[in-house]
Formats: C-alpha cells, structure tokens, sequence
C-alpha cells in the first residue's frame, strides 16, 4: 500500500539539536531511520522498526523507523506524516520539505492482525485456559512480557521519563492501546465471571437422598 505524504528532513551536522539518538534508544549514524510523526501515529502507528519503502524523485531507499516527531505544516496538498534522517534524505537527494510516496509493510507490520481480535473471537479459550496462547498473548500486551513486547514494556527505570510518558501516550491515544485495555477489561471480567461462577457450584447444598429415604421408612413403620 502506498501513499504520498509530506515530508520534511532533521538530524545531521545543519541541524545538531535533534541529536543522534531515536525514541527507543538507537544511534541513528549509518542508518536509513525515519521518524513517523504525530508522536508515531501519522502512516498508522507503524511498530518499532517497521521498514517502509520511500521514493522521491526516482530513487528509493528502505528506511527503519527508530524515532517519532511532533510534525509541523504541510506541504504540497499533503499533511506532513515523516521526518527523514538527515542520511536518508541524502539518499534520496531530498532536502527541506517535499512529498514523497511511502510504501507501507503488510498489515501485521501496521499492528493489525488477526490476533487483535482473538478474544473476542473465543473468550472461553482464556478463561478455561489462562495460561494458554491467548493468556500469555493478553499478560505480554500490556506488560511485555511476550516477543513482541506491550505498551509497558522497556521502560527502562525512572531515569527514562520520557519513554514512560510515551508509553503511557501509547496505550491511552492510539487504536493499538485501546484494543489492548479492551482486551484486558474484558479478561478480567471474564475472569472473575468464572471465578463467581465457580464459587456458586461449590457452594451449593448437597441433598442426601439417603436421609429422606430413612424419614419415610419410619413414618410406615
């Protein structure tokens, strides 16, 4: 899928108040690296180091996403979504601002896939089987403890603020994050369902049939 975007460059020795460093911690020297703008939200919310393919004036790199940007006007009819590092941008002889296409990855390098929905799909799977596929999927969305890590994940300590704040932006401004508190709320409600549940059977009287049957054999006695 592709799409035509406004794009502007950073980074490099014009511009030394960007820094070297991207949003989860990778020097960007020698790297094709871009920054998705709106705070990583611009071309979808694209994943940590998603590759798209970006053209500009007949040439084309594959570039990595490694950082995130605010963003700023647009340009050419288009709204600005992309910040090309400065290596990039050479690359592409790209220099300012200007539109380029960006050609994005498959849908699960977008974040949809069809585990997003699993769930709500078979909720009794979860239930029955919390520490299944799907429960160790729910407890790494949110914690990151699973491969793909969650939107708490690499927090890396106090000393990382910064991050915390955009995981925290991460989980409550994105569709991504909403899918995975959905996903949480209603485990957990599905959850204490079972446990209710399981609560009443073991609760229930237990009738012993034997002593009614004793009662009548006296009474016709």
């Amino acid at each position: 899928m592709s799409k035509q975007v406004c794009a502007s460059d950073y980074g490099g020795p014009g511009d030394p108040t960007s820094g070297i460093t991207g949003y989860r911690g990778d020097n960007l020297n020698g790297k094709m690296a871009f920054a998705e703008l709106m705070m990583g939200t611009a071309l979808g919310n694209l994943p940590y180091r998603a590759k798209v393919q970006i053209s500009y004036n007949g040439r084309s790199v594959i570039a990595e996403k490694l950082d995130i940007g605010l963003g700023g006007a647009g340009c050419g009819g288009h709204s600005r979504a992309i910040d090309l590092w400065y290596q990039t941008a050479q690359a592409l002889g790209f220099n300012g601002l200007g539109v380029v296409t960006v050609t994005l990855p498959g849908e699960a390098a977008q974040g949809g896939t069809t585990r997003d929905v699993g769930l709500f799909e078979n909720p009794a799977e979860w239930l029955t089987n919390p520490g299944g596929a799907l429960g160790k999927e729910l407890g790494g969305e949110i914690l990151g403890q699973g491969g793909g890590g969650g939107p708490l994940s690499s927090l890396g300590g106090i000393g990382n603020i910064p991050k915390i704040v955009e995981k925290i932006y991460e989980l409550l401004f994105t569709p991504q994050g909403w899918i995975r508190l959905g996903k949480l709320l209603i485990g957990t409600f599905l959850l204490l369902s079972g446990v209710m549940g399981m609560a009443n059977v073991s609760a229930a009287p237990i009738v012993e049939v034997g002593t009614k049957a004793a009662e009548v054999a006296a009474i016709a006695a």
